[in-house]
């Protein structure tokens, strides 16, 4: 809800200010210290300079689009935020407002945590906002050789895309500080990476979806990688020093894993008849998440059934609506989706189920699939055949493999067991 200024004041302890915050993690992070209550309000732009010369709150975050109007509404700055001319952090002290960039030393913690040495590196910083401005500042300091803005028009001071293509194709790091590729428009990437040649880290400020486009594609072209999640989390726990005015001691490593697992989809994939919705509902139910089944969603979105598309449209159209719902729940968190057996016959479904989700393929015996379904139209083609055709792909897509020859109570606690293994949320880091 859209928080719109009014003289009674709407007081706060500590939270988030911004214009739109349906994605962000950061109550979550704020509260695992345990410290206080933290609010998400999101503030229209008529509304923010008001907001600021009102300052009901003790502390405050600032994010999109207002690091630099925050700048501006503060009565003491640190060395950093002048520096930067941004502002993401503000503690308010008797009536003053002392602003802070955390998102500095969030950068510098994730750099350090990847062993990124900047010095005499060349650097492209993908837009020109209070984020951007953070990352400038980090890699001036740490001594990069060249650090060039990147703005979709020309702007004094920034190149733009195209002058990339003519002149920087051999940068050596890239970091994306736009929204572009955020949640709502997650199937977007800011810059493709094929045409670079020397490009040895892409450092995507955007945490939610975990893997972006952008981040997808610099590891299928083996390109070390991060997302902003340990940026977010690192500079949350600067934040909240300053608005303890004590220190805080926590593992930052430990966190994002705790964030990962209390923010990623578990994606269920496999043959028709394998067991999917079953075994995913009652773990839906067993850890507490939302259940979605696509082919369910499929149905409320056309008001049909499945074999009634089938027999209506064919099966081009009905894989086009399986793409359009399977992108409109991919960017959910914590929730478990149930596909259908053909999700993974368009390579677009699983990259969009990969951004926030573990992909666990129920592998049923031959034997136990039922033979033929009036419901599930692929079935009458036979089951043998379908199962050949598409094994390959199921293996291909999953992150884990699960035989489903058990009883459904023994079959869910092994995804329980398979899912404690943290190598399986590297993929988000």
């Amino acid at each position: 809800m859209l928080f719109i200024f009014s003289r009674r004041r709407v007081f706060m302890q500590y939270g988030l200010i911004g214009e739109h915050l349906g994605h962000s993690f950061s109550k979550m992070i704020h509260e695992k210290f345990g410290y206080y209550h933290y609010d998400l309000k999101e503030i229209s732009k008529d509304h923010i300079v008001e907001y600021f010369k009102e300052h009901p709150f003790k502390g405050i975050n600032v994010t999109i689009p207002y690091k630099e109007i925050a700048f501006k509404a503060c009565d003491h700055l640190d060395e950093q935020a002048k520096s930067i001319q941004a502002c993401n952090c503000i503690v308010n002290k008797d009536g003053k407002l002392y602003g802070h960039n955390t998102d500095y030393d969030g950068i510098v913690e994730t750099f350090k945590h990847f062993d990124i040495d900047l010095k005499d590196k060349k650097v492209l910083i993908l837009g020109k906002g209070g984020a951007s401005k953070a990352f400038e500042a980090v890699c001036k300091d740490h001594q990069a050789a060249i650090v060039q803005i990147v703005y979709y028009k020309p702007y004094p001071g920034c190149i733009t895309y195209e002058d990339v293509q003519r002149s920087y194709l051999d940068a050596d790091i890239l970091i994306n500080a736009t929204p572009v590729g955020m949640a709502m428009h997650s199937n977007a990437s800011p810059i493709d990476l094929s045409p670079f040649t020397n490009l040895e880290f892409v450092f995507d400020a955007i945490y939610n979806p975990l893997n972006t486009k952008l981040i997808q594609q610099a590891k299928k072209l083996n390109i070390r990688c991060t997302n902003g999640l340990l940026m977010l989390v690192a500079q949350a726990k600067y934040a909240a020093e300053y608005f303890l005015n004590q220190k805080i001691d926590m593992d930052l490593d430990s966190l994002v894993d705790t964030i990962i697992l209390q923010t990623c989809n578990l994606v269920f994939i496999g043959m028709p008849s394998c067991g999917k919705s079953t075994i995913s509902r009652q773990l839906a139910n067993n850890l507490h998440k939302e259940w979605i089944d696509l082919d369910e969603e499929i149905e409320k979105e056309t008001g049909m059934k499945i074999a009634e598309i089938f027999e209506r449209y064919g099966e081009d159209r009905f894989r086009n609506f399986e793409t359009l719902v399977t992108f409109k729940n991919c960017i959910k968190n914590n929730v478990v989706i149930a596909c259908g057996g053909g999700i993974i016959l368009r390579k677009e479904n699983i990259e969009a189920l990969s951004q926030n989700g573990i992909i666990i393929y129920l592998d049923r015996p031959l034997d136990n699939l039922i033979r033929h379904d009036p419901s599930r139209p692929k079935l009458k083609e036979g089951i043998h055949t379908l199962y050949k055709e598409r094994k390959d792909l199921y293996e291909k897509a999953c992150d884990i493999k699960i035989k489903n020859d058990k009883t459904i109570q023994k079959t869910m606690q092994i995804c329980i067991e398979s899912l404690k293994n943290k190598n399986l949320y590297k993929k988000f880091k």
